[in-house]
Parts: C-alpha cells; sequence; structure tokens
C-alpha cells in the first residue's frame, strides 16, 4: 500500500511538474486575434483563462503548498480568483510573461513538495472555506484544476 501512494505522489508531482509546458503547447495554437475572443458566449478568451490560472496559481495555490512544507498548520486567506481577475487584468500582457510565470510559481512549490518524505505530503493548513487540508490535496487541487482550464483552451 505504502509503495503505491509513493507511486501515486511520483505521478502527481509529473503531472504538476508537466502542466505549465502543457499550457505553453495549448496557447501556442492561438493567433493573436483569437486570443482575445471568448471561448464561449459570454465567456473568458484563452487570455482571460491563461491569467486565471497563473493568478489562482501564484496568489493561493503554490504559496499556501510552500507555507504548509515551512510552517505548521499556517491559516491561508481566501483567495476570490473572479474578483481578483476584475481588479487586476491587463489584455496587453504578453503570454509567454503569464506563462513564465506560472512555471516559476510551480518550480517554487515543487523544491518544497519533491523532498518531502511521507509524512511531509500531510502537513496541513487551514482555510475559511476548504478547512484544514494537506499538501496533498492542495497540489491535487492544483492539478485538477489547471486540469479544468487546459480541457477548456483545448476545446477553445
Amino acid at each position: 500500500m505504502a509503495e503505491m501512494l509513493q507511486d501515486y505522489r511520483r505521478q502527481l508531482i509529473e503531472r504538476y511538474r508537466t502542466q505549465p509546458e502543457d499550457l505553453r503547447s495549448t496557447m501556442s495554437r492561438y493567433e493573436d486575434k483569437s486570443l482575445h475572443e471568448p471561448l464561449e458566449p459570454g465567456g473568458w478568451s484563452a487570455h482571460q483563462v491563461l491569467v486565471h490560472v497563473r493568478d489562482v496559481e501564484a496568489q493561493a495555490f503554490s504559496p499556501r503548498v510552500v507555507a504548509m512544507a515551512e510552517q505548521d498548520d499556517p491559516e491561508f486567506p481566501d483567495f476570490d480568483g473572479e474578483a481578483w481577475m476584475a481588479a487586476h487584468y491587463t489584455p496587453s500582457e504578453p503570454v509567454p510573461a503569464i506563462l513564465e510565470e506560472i512555471r516559476q510559481a510551480r518550480e517554487l512549490a515543487l523544491q518544497k513538495v519533491e523532498p518531502l518524505e511521507s509524512e511531509g505530503w500531510n502537513r496541513t493548513g487551514r482555510h475559511p472555506a476548504r478547512g484544514r487540508k494537506t499538501i496533498q490535496w492542495w497540489v491535487e487541487y492544483s492539478v485538477a484544476h489547471t486540469d479544468e482550464h487546459l480541457e477548456q483552451l483545448g476545446r477553445g
């Protein structure tokens, strides 16, 4: 059982590591004109989706993973990705810069996650809406969130 869990965590880390490149590859199919067209009626554009992924990763997911690795049961503020987008979105922000920020946020978290022993994955942090969650849960959530948006971008 322990070996299966270690295997799962190795695969999770690998997916966590490769998603920024998957985003880069997916975004490369968008031309400048289609980059800002809604992916669906009334929805976000590919550029907005990418900015959202970066903002959530850089403002919430990665800092939480790092904090849990460094502190005992830290408390996290809530992060409203849509409100952040409304206040901070810049349509002219270059895609390569956004992709690089995602890669850097992930790299920072990977430096903390990769050396963890089994019990380290169970370190916790407290979130006002989600409650007490482990490092593993936050990494899984980050991967699932990015996969959801990769799928959305792939449909565009």
